[in-house]
């Protein structure tokens, strides 16, 4: 996949990723960044901005996401 596809915009539809990548692609960002992500968030509407903000907010502390979807 070209690295300009790979906008804060772009969903994990967009970037092609099927359930299991997505999967792994969840899998593979807790045990990079050590956060409790929950997989029943890893739909194809997510976009990387979502998912970069959920992070962030889990490795500061927070109990809610900045996307505001609710819980992680």
């Amino acid at each position: 996949m070209p690295a300009d596809l790979a906008t804060p915009a772009a969903t994990l539809a967009d970037l092609e990723l099927d359930s299991l990548a997505t999967v792994e692609l969840y899998v593979t960002l807790q045990e990079h960044w050590g956060v409790p992500l929950d997989d029943n968030d890893a739909t194809p509407d997510r976009t990387v901005e979502e998912i970069t903000r959920t992070v962030t907010a889990l490795l500061s502390g927070q109990n809610q996401p900045a996307s505001g979807r609710g819980a992680v």
